[in-house]
């Protein structure tokens, strides 16, 4: 028994002496401002959370690595302003979940969502007074409905995309809720008649392309 405990206790501080530690890891600007700042596996790839700075010394971001893949929780920051530009996850080295991005006083400026690096399912772009602006489906480009809005919140237009092109009928209005314009897209080019109206709804032109 004495012996066993023996051995053990050898073969832990074994394995515990011949782990090698992760080594930090520094790179500078060329005024001697730190550029990066984080730790190397034994590889020497990037491994946990590397932070990065803007030339004269700001904060420019924190992303998380694994065997020097981007891999986990990614911060992006506005350059002096301190606040945060964007944040969400990678996944080997691709955006993948939820990403928020910020305007530079702190409000929401839209929700995407990714799947292998590609923007998938919906997504929300926002005015900096938080009223929605845009919204819509993505699946590596823009498809189905997608609908924009004033600052005010008023409805400003809606239609349809397929492969990040406008097809089919697309309407437009004016801020009292009135018909601007309507007609069809083709590949993203309006084709057929278009017509127009004036903020009391009448009718001014058709034109024809």
């Amino acid at each position: 028994m004495k012996n066993y405990l023996l051995l053990l206790f050898f073969t832990t501080n074994f394995l515990a002496c011949s782990q090698t530690p992760d080594k930090e890891y520094k790179k500078y600007w060329e005024n001697g401002k730190l550029n990066e700042v984080g730790l190397l596996d034994d590889d020497g790839n990037k491994t946990g959370e590397f932070t990065y700075y803007y030339e004269d010394g700001a904060l420019h971001a924190k992303v998380n690595y694994s065997k020097g893949i981007a891999n986990g929780e990614s911060i992006n920051y506005h350059y002096r302003g301190g606040k945060i530009w964007d944040e969400g996850k990678y996944e080997k080295g691709e955006k993948t979940g939820e990403w928020k991005g910020y305007y530079k006083t702190g409000e929401l400026k839209s929700v995407l969502n990714y799947v292998n690096g590609k923007k998938f399912g919906e997504c929300k772009y926002y005015y900096e007074n938080g009223k929605l602006w845009q919204i819509g489906q993505f699946d590596k480009e823009q498809k189905g409905l997608w609908k924009h809005f004033y600052e005010n919140g008023e409805l400003k237009g809606m239609g349809n995309h397929v492969n990040g092109n406008e097809i089919g009928e697309w309407k437009w209005y004016f801020e009292n809720g009135q018909l601007e314009e309507i007609g069809n897209y083709e590949k993203g080019k309006e084709v057929g008649e278009w017509k127009y109206y004036d903020d009391k709804g009448n009718h001014i032109e058709t034109i024809k392309n």
